[in-house]
């Protein structure tokens, strides 16, 4: 399911918002899901995976599970400096910075022109996304941090187990914030274990 201003919606306005994005997000998903289900995301995208689970928590449609990677916990406020208010040069420069593997679509500039809004309005979702409470979800969290993320501590993503009723678990990997490229065969590897271990009647 493409969000608005990415992949086939490319030229669609964004929306710079968590809650906005899920409330756009769960009531299709909620029509498709006819199994038992995870939900899995990386920095934004655990962020919008936590709150679509807790919508469909309220449609009575919890998850198995939920693996949350790279993304400091709902009750955790962002800290340093935010990205999305820098000029364009700086924007950009910080987006790069970021890259652990280089990203070619980041030093076109007539891409860029195209995608800038959308990475904006990407990183103003992520950096104003704040609860004070996180709501329990009836299911158990699973969360990965990156070694050497130099913008959101172990500490940070350890606070997701005040988001469950359930079991919590942390694991860190080698890599900074996009680990999930540079260490991906390990995270692929415990995400398949935290698959298969769950009892069977849960899948």
């Amino acid at each position: 399911m493409a969000l608005a201003g990415h992949d086939g919606r490319l030229f669609e306005q964004a929306n710079d918002s968590v809650a906005g994005i899920a409330d756009a997000v769960a009531p299709g998903l909620a029509a498709d899901i006819d199994r038992p289900y995870f939900l899995f995301g990386h920095s934004l995208g655990a962020m919008i995976a936590y709150e679509v689970a807790a919508r469909l928590v309220r449609y009575g449609m919890p998850p198995v599970g939920l693996l949350v990677s790279g993304a400091r916990a709902p009750q955790v406020r962002k800290r340093g400096t935010v990205l999305h208010e820098l000029s364009r040069r700086d924007f950009i420069a910080a987006v790069r910075g970021m890259q652990e593997v280089p990203n070619p679509n980041l030093h076109n500039d007539d891409l860029l022109d195209v995608i800038l809004p959308t990475m904006r309005a990407d990183f103003k979702a992520a950096e104003t996304y704040f609860r004070p409470v996180c709501p329990a979800l009836p299911a158990p969290i699973v969360a990965f941090h990156g070694s050497q993320d130099s913008d959101i501590s172990e500490a940070d993503v350890g606070e997701w187990a005040a988001c469950t009723s359930e079991a919590f678990a942390l694991h860190t990997l080698p890599g900074g914030h996009l680990f999930i490229t540079s260490a991906e065969s390990q995270l692929l590897g415990l995400v398949e274990a935290v698959v298969t271990a769950l009892p069977s009647k849960r899948r």
